[in-house]
């Protein structure tokens, strides 16, 4: 049930994507139904760089996203990244993307800090 932001808004097509809310909704029922036994499940994620947030996913699939997602007990998170403009710990996992090689473990946890919990736990 996979978004990106490369073609629902954020560089081409429309935030009204997809086209069909309630078929796409559908397809995230039966995908997390086949994948939620999996002991390697660590946590749910919407999309890729779905941005920004108040339109991208649509408000009626974030909701129902974000209802569904509560009944299973693992971690749910709207988007991969968002903009670094106005990251949200809560529902992003990174403020920006790459770099796109090795870093020392210090610097990935400077640059990207990660789920915050409600307990102050992190991902």
């Amino acid at each position: 049930f996979w978004m990106t932001g490369d073609n629902n808004g954020r560089w081409a097509g429309s935030y009204d994507w997809p086209e069909d809310h309630s078929l796409y909704m559908e397809a995230v029922k039966d995908t997390m139904k086949r994948l939620a036994s999996r002991p390697s499940l660590m946590l749910w994620c919407a999309g890729n760089e779905l941005d920004p947030p108040e339109q991208n996913p649509p408000k009626d699939i974030r909701a129902e996203l974000q209802k569904l997602f509560q009944q299973d007990g693992r971690p749910f998170v709207m988007s991969s990244m968002s903009n670094f403009t106005h990251f949200n710990s809560a529902s992003e996992m990174a403020p920006k993307d790459g770099p796109y090689v090795m870093l020392p473990l210090e610097q990935y946890d400077e640059r990207n800090p990660g789920l915050t919990f409600w307990n102050h736990s992190r991902a």
